[in-house]
């Protein structure tokens, strides 16, 4: 199965950006989902999803400077100055899933007849431990001047679930 998605999603308001378009964090142009299921006989199959999205739209502090108030209380506070609102964008995101299901069936009677279906999954999520971009930092404050670090989530897991349904 393949599915395809291209959306845009901005926002406007007069005390935001200087009153000019911006992209929302939701704004994700592209967003794709390839899905590889096998039925290997009446009790396992086998699946592989493949995802690819847009990265996610950031706004990132340009400069920072130091303000010193006339009051004794405040001190010395840091101002940072930040960019266009989310003009920059987080690199584009992509993983691969695969499952293997397992399903059984069985009844049993107490009252009335009870069917029970259990399905047993094993799998892997991200299975190529992609490191995709889940935030940005610009830090100012170290040595090297502008240096942007990124952070990410969720690296290669292992999948068990288990499912009963009556």
């Amino acid at each position: 199965m393949l599915s395809y998605t291209w959306s845009r999603s901005v926002r406007q308001f007069e005390e935001l950006n200087e009153g000019k378009i911006f992209l929302f964090h939701f704004d994700r142009p592209h967003d794709l989902k390839l899905n590889y299921t096998r039925f290997c006989t009446s009790w396992l199959n086998i699946s592989a999803t493949w995802l690819f999205m847009s990265g996610t739209p950031i706004t990132l502090a340009g400069t920072k400077y130091r303000f010193q108030s006339n009051n004794s209380t405040t001190g010395i506070r840091e101002i940072f100055n930040y960019t266009e609102l989310n003009g920059y964008r987080l690199r584009n995101n992509h993983r691969l899933d695969i499952a293997a299901n397992f399903r059984f069936n069985h009844s049993f009677s107490l009252i009335r007849p009870i069917k029970l279906e259990h399905v047993l999954q094993l799998g892997v999520y991200n299975a190529y431990n992609r490191a995709n971009p889940f935030y940005m930092v610009v830090d100012n404050a170290s040595g090297q001047k502008n240096k942007a670090t990124e952070y990410t989530l969720l690296p290669i897991l292992p999948i068990l679930r288990y499912e009963l349904t009556f």
